[in-house]
């Protein structure tokens, strides 16, 4: 399995060619399904436990629901054109 990077050591690239964006699109409409693969079968008291008083699986999934918003949010603004993106709303 690979080591997770930290995300305040990611870098991110901002200058795929436009026809990458049906793949970016792609991976996007599958964010739902990956999480509720990996959680499959683990009792409700498993996910919530917190390592080393750390966040929960059942935390970290809340979170990408969360951000589900966003990323909706964001995909209006692309399709519309939008100049500059606004603050999560």
């Amino acid at each position: 399995m690979m080591k997770p990077v930290a995300w305040t050591a990611r870098n991110f690239s901002f200058d795929r060619p436009v026809g990458t964006f049906s793949e970016v699109l792609k991976r996007l409409r599958g964010t739902p399904t990956r999480p509720a693969e990996l959680v499959h079968g683990y009792s409700d008291e498993t996910l919530g436990r917190r390592p080393k008083a750390k966040s929960s699986a059942k935390e970290h999934l809340c979170q990408l629901t969360d951000l589900a918003t966003l990323d909706e949010q964001r995909r209006k603004e692309f399709v519309s054109g939008t100049a500059v993106l606004q603050p999560q709303t």
